[in-house]
């Protein structure tokens, strides 16, 4: 979540009046049955609230065991075929290649990047997701 969101100095009124719409890298509906679900089990567990942390931590080794289980090994070669949405990140990966590198190795590209961005906006005094 972005750090934004806990200063006093932005006032959530203004920024919902202006239709104010921000970027984040992730974005947790809090309101849904599966982070509910997810914050009851982690609850029961730690004795404590999940931090944004511990939900993205979540979130990336569901989506790479669930990738794993669909597709073995060559999981890799797929990520770029489609766009996954999980508790508080939507993961988008494009291949991506490092031009600062020798050009002759036999390499289609040289890593994969999360191109997603989470746009969300204030509406009925709560954050909300528009994209």
């Amino acid at each position: 979540m972005p750090k934004w969101k806990n200063f006093t100095a932005l006032d959530n009124e203004n920024l919902q009046t202006l239709s104010t719409v921000i970027s984040a890298s992730s974005f947790v509906d809090d309101s849904s049955a599966a982070y509910i679900h997810f914050d009851t089990l982690f609850m029961n567990k730690f004795d404590r609230a999940p931090t944004d942390f511990s939900v993205q931590g979540y979130d990336l080794m569901l989506f790479t065991a669930t990738q794993f289980s669909q597709y073995g090994k060559g999981f890799v070669k797929q990520l770029s075929f489609s766009k996954h949405d999980e508790l508080a990140d939507t993961y988008q990966f494009i291949p991506k290649m490092n031009m600062s590198r020798d050009t002759t190795l036999d390499r289609l590209f040289d890593f994969y990047e999360n191109e997603n961005v989470e746009l969300i906006q204030y509406k009925n005094g709560e954050l909300v997701k528009v994209n």
